[in-house]
């Protein structure tokens, strides 16, 4: 790659791309919504996609759309002054003194071990992320738990951390809760006297594993027991093991475009060991951790802090959940979740867009350095 330095950097070009290409999402969507936001014009912003005939309705709003996996990919990548991701993959990209790497991960927290934890990641996948975080500016953190262990440990980094917290979890702490349900009302047809439920499981190493579901029929149940209200439950797949659920206890909202705004939106959250749950802890509403396959993901996956350290209660059988559901207390689930934050030393404010925006304009149109 060392020979794409024949281009020159281009000054305001700003590369992203989430997931390997397959969504506009997570931490990059909403940098690269605030700078078009708050710098319009300044920017040229350019979208990666494996597919982008699904995402021309960004082009009308100025921003160019190439292919993930094309040789344009790879001029745009080398000439841009910034580069942003969330899964890394930086290794085969040549850092220049004049361009910015930065690393927003997907995930915050203290959970499942990623990257060089994971212990099915073979010698040559190691090599890979180490090679990664050599060639990388920045990553960002949510917490001093993931600065100080999870960055040094999991990704074997060790250069600058930005510890401001996520950008997409900007929205949890100042966004409209009202404005965003009903927006979510709308879009799965599910009106206001009905509270939202979301499930939203973590991914398995082998994708066509069949997870264990619980009984959503007794959740609701057990949901209307607790509060005197119907819910409706959301069913939001990992992005990387996409399956279909069957039922008319479900609604699928794997295709939903921001996972944030259900979030945001739901009354509950019911996952198992996917850090969408450090996101949640922000609300402050409940979120409990169904985990039947609890032994056998700690021999596959391995943790950072033991689950039941977590303070999300954990739930092994389906009786279990539907007992904690309906025994649910507002007033220790805000305490559990405040304690957590705490342990962790949370760098959640609601600033991260607008400290790492500021920061890519100052890298780019002030002193470059």
């Amino acid at each position: 790659m060392y020979v794409m330095r024949i281009f020159p950097v281009k000054k305001g070009r700003v590369v992203f791309f989430s997931h390997h290409g397959n969504y506009y999402s997570c931490n990059p969507k909403y940098i690269s919504e605030y700078l078009e936001k708050s710098y319009p014009g300044e920017f040229e912003i350019v979208w990666a996609f494996t597919c982008p005939e699904h995402f021309r309705e960004l082009q009308d709003r100025g921003i160019k759309i190439i292919r993930y996996g094309s040789l344009a990919r790879l001029y745009y990548e080398a000439t841009a002054q910034v580069s942003i991701n969330n899964i890394g993959s930086f290794s085969w990209m040549p850092l220049r003194k004049s361009q910015l790497h930065i690393n927003t991960w997907h995930g915050g927290g203290c959970y499942k071990k990623v990257s060089l934890g994971e212990k099915k990641n073979d010698s040559v996948m190691k090599k890979t992320l180490i090679m990664t975080a050599q060639e990388t500016s920045y990553m960002i953190s949510t917490s001093k738990y993931f600065s100080e262990y999870v960055i040094p440990n999991d990704f074997g980094y060790n250069g600058y951390v930005l510890n401001c917290g996520f950008p997409r979890n900007d929205i949890l702490i100042n966004g409209d809760r009202l404005a965003i349900r009903k927006k979510v009302g709308e879009y799965f047809c599910v009106g206001e006297d009905c509270d939202l439920l979301l499930y939203a499981p973590t991914w398995r190493y082998e994708k066509k594993k069949e997870i264990i579901l619980p009984n959503f029929k007794e959740i609701k149940n057990a949901y209307t027991e607790r509060f005197g209200r119907e819910c409706a439950i959301l069913f939001r797949a990992h992005p990387w093991m996409l399956f279909e659920v069957d039922g008319d206890e479900l609604i699928n909202a794997t295709d939903y475009p921001d996972m944030q705004e259900l979030l945001l939106a739901c009354d509950m959250l019911i996952s198992d060991y996917s850090s969408c749950i450090w996101d949640y802890s922000l609300t402050y509403r409940p979120c409990l951790l169904f985990t039947p396959d609890l032994d056998e993901y700690v021999a596959d996956r391995g943790f950072d802090v033991d689950i039941y350290e977590w303070g999300f209660p954990v739930c092994k059988t389906n009786e279990s959940l539907c007992s904690t559901i309906r025994s649910i207390d507002d007033d220790k689930i805000r305490k559990a979740m405040e304690k957590h934050q705490n342990d962790l030393g949370s760098f959640e404010r609601g600033e991260a867009c607008e400290r790492i925006g500021k920061l890519i304009y100052n890298f780019c149109f002030e002193n470059n350095k």
